[in-house]
């Protein structure tokens, strides 16, 4: 990514990997010992599983996104909501100073809007109390910790978010 050969995504081949440390670790060795072959094959087929997984994932995070849109009654496209909804994917967490930036909108606009959102379950107040809000997207990280048990090593899975 940072070489923008994949400016989007990079599939997780590395969780795929650690799924399956033995034929990784096998395909490694074999490649110093001069069989490439192995090695192409573990590593094409980790890169497949994870772009594979990763395209599900996408498609998991779309539905939310209209789950949320659902949620909030169908916001204008042009509104702050929509704007905050189509952002939430790339930024889960937010205060209202970067939902404003985000959008090019007023700090006021970027509040009614996350508080609107907040009032129909698509985001909640991490920092409740506090004086800076920190936003957070409903059901995203849910998915993020589903994508990881799935494609990640077996008993060693992330802790659930609430």
């Amino acid at each position: 990514r940072r070489r923008g050969t994949a400016p989007e995504f990079v599939p997780p081949v590395s969780l795929v990997f650690a799924a399956d440390a033995r034929r990784y670790i096998a395909g490694l060795t074999a490649s110093r010992f001069g069989d490439m072959e192995d090695w192409l094959d573990v590593f094409a087929t980790a890169l497949t599983q994870a772009a594979d997984r990763s395209r599900t994932f996408a498609q998991d995070v779309t539905a939310l996104q209209e789950a949320w849109r659902a949620q909030a009654g169908t916001p204008r496209r042009d509104s702050s909501a929509a704007g905050v909804i189509q952002l939430l994917p790339g930024r889960p967490v937010l205060t209202t100073n970067d939902a404003a930036q985000h959008l090019g909108v007023s700090h006021e606009a970027a509040r009614k809007a996350m508080l609107s959102l907040q009032a129909t379950g698509v985001v909640r107040d991490r920092a409740a109390g506090r004086r800076t809000r920190v936003w957070e997207a409903v059901g995203l990280f849910d998915l993020l910790d589903h994508f990881e048990r799935d494609i990640g090593p077996a008993g060693r899975t992330p802790n659930p978010t609430r």
